[in-house]
Order: structure tokens, then sequence, then C-alpha cells
């Protein structure tokens, strides 16, 4: 069982990709997602409707789908009641199936400490894979995302679970620190990305203009108000025509859209908003590079979206992306200097055809497509399960 702690259509569209993939390796197993939603759209009745699942496929994966109604500014209680929700929709499923031999969470936060329920009342055995960029080691914005009470959770999750997955290892310090007895079950396995689907277009017709193409929430944590400040001095000192694509959605964008024109910079970028992942494709065919200079990052899928589509890329040592990126696929910017990452855009402008875009791809493919990485994860399972 693989128990999310968001899904899609809320997000998480790759912890299907996951499942997916890791069915494809003959491994037999479903999804049982519990969605978070407002009680402020769907009024406060809802909290006593009744816990059912509805049955769901996804190109052959079997999902089951649940609604827990979230009480606004109560964040403690709602992790105690969506984690025993997620319990109940455990025992729903059990009502009508065998029970699994192994459930899998993404993100200790909180799918870890359901399936820590679910171990204590019955004995099943779980392993974590861990996303979130709150756990990036010294890092003083992210650790501000953990809160005091949050501890107990998260020490209670990772220190039962069979084996603790980072997606890099600038993770491990932190998880450590809260969980100090996983310091010998925990082993590190990238993020994936489905290089069928991200790859270089086969028009040969680039834009002549040189773009870059950004792509995140328009949220503090993504930076991408120092990319508009690097992108103004970048603009100033080449002095070249030159298009930046915004992709991505958030609760930032106006204060960053107004950030954009007092910086002169209005006709040189295009907000694209929020895009569908075949537009997200289509935006990366058609750029020179991809940037994202995010002030801390677990890991970055997007990067290697991007290489998959033979991108270089350029990003800032904000844990995950230095494992990711060498000086053959992209370049690193100092985190949050503003100088740098303008110069690091300078040097990406002026020796863009010293990249080799097809081995930026053979990378991708080698290290981070869903056929590597669901191997790793099917060996693991199947050494657990013996």
């Amino acid at each position: 069982m693989v128990i999310p702690s968001w899904y899609p259509p809320d997000g998480g569209e790759f912890f299907r990709l996951y499942s997916q993939s890791i069915l494809s390796e003959g491994i037999p197993l479903f999804v049982v997602a519990n969605h978070i939603k407002s009680l402020k759209t769907n009024g406060l009745l809802s909290v006593f409707k009744k816990n059912t699942l509805k049955k769901t496929n996804a190109d052959g994966l079997t999902e089951y789908h649940c609604n827990y109604f979230k009480i606004p500014g109560f964040e403690e209680m709602n992790i105690q009641r969506w984690s025993k929700h997620t319990l109940r929709a455990f025992e729903r499923y059990c009502e009508l199936h065998k029970k699994p031999a192994l459930i899998h969470v993404h993100s200790t936060v909180w799918a870890g400490y359901a399936a820590f329920l679910i171990n204590q009342k019955y004995n099943i055995p779980y392993i974590v894979t861990e996303h979130r960029s709150r756990f990036v080691s010294q890092n003083s914005e992210a650790d501000k995302l953990i809160k005091p009470f949050h501890h107990s959770y998260i020490k209670q999750a990772l220190e039962k679970a069979d084996r603790v997955i980072t997606v890099s290892n600038s993770m491990q310090k932190k998880l450590i620190s809260l969980a100090p007895l996983i310091k010998n079950r925990l082993l590190t396995i990238p993020n994936m990305v489905d290089t069928n689907k991200f790859k270089p277009s086969t028009n040969k017709n680039h834009s002549e203009t040189f773009r870059f193409f950004c792509l995140g929430a328009l949220e503090h944590v993504k930076g991408i108000d120092l990319l508009l400040k690097a992108f103004a001095l970048f603009i100033e000192e080449i002095k070249t025509p030159v298009k930046l694509i915004i992709g991505g959605d958030g609760k930032d964008k106006t204060k960053l859209q107004k950030m954009s024109a007092k910086l002169n910079l209005v006709k040189h970028i295009h907000w694209s908003g929020s895009l569908t992942q075949d537009e997200v494709v289509e935006q990366m065919q058609n750029s020179h590079a991809f940037i994202l200079p995010s002030r801390f990052e677990a890991f970055g899928v997007v990067f290697i979206e991007a290489m998959a589509c033979g991108l270089p890329v350029i990003a800032t040592n904000s844990g995950g992306p230095t494992e990711i990126i060498s000086h053959q696929t992209g370049l690193l910017a100092e985190n949050e200097n503003v100088e740098d990452i303008k110069n690091k855009m300078v040097v990406m402008f002026k020796d863009y055809q010293n990249y080799d875009r097809q081995y930026i791809r053979s990378i991708a493919i080698e290290q981070f497509s869903k056929e590597a990485i669901s191997k790793q994860y099917s060996t693991l399972i199947t050494e657990i399960l013996k």
C-alpha cells in the first residue's frame, strides 16, 4: 500500500509516477490517498461525513481516495485527526481486501505518522520516502517550518520505519537530529523523471531570442524575487534581447509582478501562470536554459525534467541541486546572492553553445529515469519483504 501525504489532483503527480513505475517492476501495489479539503468551501457538516473510499484507475494503477475536512486554526489537532482518518481508510480497505505486506509512505509529514499508527495497531512494516524541503540541513529558513510540537510526531514516524529514504543527502543530517535511531536505516534514492515525456523537441527551429525558463511556486522559498533582481542586472550588462518565461502560481504573484514592473522588466518577462505537464514540456523544448534560484530545495524534480529535455540548468547551493548539477550540466550560484546569480546567467548566455544537450539528457536517463529509480525501489522492497 502506498500512502502519500498529498496526491493528484492536489499536487504530487510524481507520487503517482513512483507507484506506476514500481508497479511496472512486477511489485503489486495500490494507493490510498486521503485528500485534505477546506471546510470553508464544503461546509461544517462535511466533518461528519462517512469515511468512504472511492476506487479509481490511473493507467493500470489502482487508487482509493477519501477526503478529510480540515478544521481551520488547529494545526496539531488536524495532524492527529488526518492521521487517524487515514488509519480508518486503511481499515475500510482491509474490510474488503487482504492487509498489505508493506506500506510505502511519501513524506513523514504526515503520512509517516499515519503509517506509525497503523504499525502500532497492526504491526505492518513501512518505509518512508522524504521529499520535503524543510528537512534540508543547515538552513535557518527551513528550520522555521518545523515547529517544536512537530518533533514528537516526526520522531515516532521515522524511528519505527524499516527504512527512511531521502531524495538527496542534504536531508540526512537534520533527519538524524530529529530521530537519532534512524542513522543505520537511512539511504538516498533520487527522484525520478519520465524521460519518455520529458525529451528534446524534434523541431530544430529554436527561438532566435535567448530564452530562460523558470518554473516554481511564486513564493519566497523559490527565490523568484532574487531571479528578478539578477535578471535586471543581467539585461543591463548584456544589452541584448533576452526573454524570461516564468511558469507557476502562488501567493506572491502580485508582489512579484509589481517588482518586475519596478525593475523595468515587463517587456522582457512572460508570466505563463499554472502549466499542465504537457505545457511544461513545450516551454522547456522551446527554451535555451532553465533557472530556479531556490532558497532551499530537498531535490528539485524540475531540474531533472529540464535536463531530460536537454537544457543546461542554473540553480543555487540550496541543498539537493548540488548533488544533481555538474559543470557539464549547468551552473550553481551562491545561495541568495543576486550578483552571483546574475553572473551565472551571463556565463550561461555566453557559453550556451558549449553545452552538449544530448549528453545532458543522457545523464538524466542514466541517473534519474523512472526505469533506473524504480529498479532501486523494487530491490529494496523485495529485500524488506523477504
